[in-house]
């Protein structure tokens, strides 16, 4: 009987070594093919730093004084989590309705985006 369970345990680890390989390899297969770009409601999408800078609040903020560009570099790179050079850029839904105190006007939502780094 002794033989028979180890048999059967022998098996039970083979069939789930095959199937964790099994899972893996699409996986694997995948990694250098980036994935969704950016979630949904992130309407103008991934951009690079030079790219975020000719968003008209980024050049409001600019002009006005209330970043300057070596700040907004700073703060998209702490976004730039994958470390690909995207950061995807959402307006503020109602902003407008804002107290202007607030500095509505000035700010973008954003989130890295999900792509894998190549």
């Amino acid at each position: 009987m002794t033989s028979s369970v180890t048999q059967r345990r022998s098996r039970v680890i083979v069939l789930l070594i095959v199937g964790l390989a099994l899972l893996a390899t699409p996986r694997a297969a995948s990694a250098d093919k980036p994935s969704a770009v950016c979630p949904p409601g992130f309407n103008l999408g991934a951009l690079d730093f030079e790219s975020s800078l000719s968003l008209s609040r980024s050049k409001a903020g600019l002009e006005d004084g209330f970043f300057t560009s070596e700040g907004l570099e700073t703060s998209f790179d702490f976004f730039d989590k994958n470390g690909d050079g995207l950061v995807c850029f959402q307006e503020s839904v109602g902003s407008t309705q804002a107290n202007p105190a607030s500095l509505w006007q000035y700010l973008y939502n954003v989130v890295d985006n999900s792509a894998s780094k190549p």
